[in-house]
This record gives C-alpha cells, sequence and structure tokens, in this order.
C-alpha cells in the first residue's frame, strides 16, 4: 500500500491578520509629543498646523477612563504647532496614544500610523 506524504498547507498572505504599522500613509507631519492638560491632550507637531474650526480629528485615539483607544470628540485649542484635543473620558499621565488614519480638519496632513505614550 502506498501512502501518500501528508502535504503542508500554505496560508495566502490575505489571509493573516493586518497589522496597522502594515499600512503606508501619505507623507505627513510627525506628533512629536503629546502632553496632558488639565481638560485634554495637547498634540504637537513638527511643523505649523492650521484647524479648519470644524472637523474633529478623531483618528487621534487615546486610553481613557471609558475604555481603550477612544477617539478625541473636540478640539479645544489650537497654536501655531499644536492643538488641544477633549476626551469622553480622563487621560492619565502614561497612558498610550496613536493615529490610526487621516485627522480631519488639520492641514497639512499628519502622517499615520502614529503612536505613543502622553507625557507631562
Amino acid at each position: 500500500m502506498i501512502t501518500k506524504r501528508p502535504r503542508r498547507k500554505r496560508r495566502d498572505r490575505s489571509l493573516r491578520s493586518l497589522d496597522p504599522s502594515h499600512f503606508i500613509s501619505e507623507p505627513g507631519l510627525a506628533i512629536t509629543s503629546v502632553q496632558h492638560q488639565v481638560d485634554g491632550l495637547r498634540i504637537n507637531f513638527a511643523s505649523n498646523v492650521t484647524w479648519n474650526g470644524s472637523d474633529v480629528p478623531g483618528a487621534f485615539r487615546a486610553d481613557t477612563s471609558d475604555g481603550p483607544m477612544d477617539g478625541c470628540i473636540n478640539v479645544l485649542a489650537t497654536g501655531s504647532n499644536w492643538i488641544t484635543v477633549e476626551f469622553n473620558g480622563s487621560v492619565s499621565l502614561g497612558a498610550k496614544w496613536m493615529v490610526d488614519g487621516p485627522m480631519a480638519g488639520i492641514t497639512p496632513a499628519i502622517a499615520w500610523p502614529q503612536s505613543g505614550s502622553v507625557t507631562a
């Protein structure tokens, strides 16, 4: 009796889980730091930015008291190279943050994906 050797199954690459770090974004500005503020988080950019005054950059997410990686809900203030954003829950020092898509309303484009930790 002739038996066949077991064949090793090959998985198609499309079936692998997708990691956001594998996505390539358009070139854009880097976030240099994210600082804890009394009323939200101050996001500092590598160069000057403007906010259009209406869109919420919800692709900026952070770990909050409401749960992991919640999107911001409002822009509270802006400066030449920073914005302060608000969340439903509180954000602690050391909390993780990430940008997982284009930040709506911010010009020029912000590079993504980016991630880090909230500092003082």
